[in-house]
């Protein structure tokens, strides 16, 4: 009995709980155009932060959330000369996949799409 009671805390601790810390790499599709996005993030509890950066745009900070597979993210990045507030969201695929959607707050009812890896 006492095996059983262990094994069933060690199956509920938070250490088995997936996470998103480390260095993601994005391969984005928006409106026909590809880019590699870089992203460098913290998680902690569900808060995540970070830094982000693509071919096309320098390093920009990014701050989002991660609650129950979710994975949402939010930066600023430059590009021509003008600011774009992009967002990610999308759902991890085990520990190191994920995939999901790419909305661009200035550009009104166009989506893009990425799948990332954690390196």
């Amino acid at each position: 009995m006492k095996w059983f009671l262990v094994l069933l805390a060690l199956c509920s601790s938070s250490a088995f709980a997936a996470e998103v810390t480390g260095k993601w790499t994005f391969e984005t599709n928006f409106l026909g155009a590809k880019d590699t996005v870089e992203c460098r993030l913290r998680q902690s509890g569900k808060a995540v932060s970070g830094s982000c950066k693509g071919t096309q745009f320098p390093e920009a900070a990014a701050a989002g959330s991660f609650d129950e597979g979710v994975f949402r993210i939010s930066f600023i990045y430059l590009f021509a000369d003008q600011s774009f507030n992009c967002t990610y969201q999308g759902t991890l695929h085990g520990e190191k996949d994920m995939a999901g959607s790419i909305v661009i707050a200035s550009i009104d009812g166009v989506t893009g799409e990425f799948k990332a890896r954690k390196q």
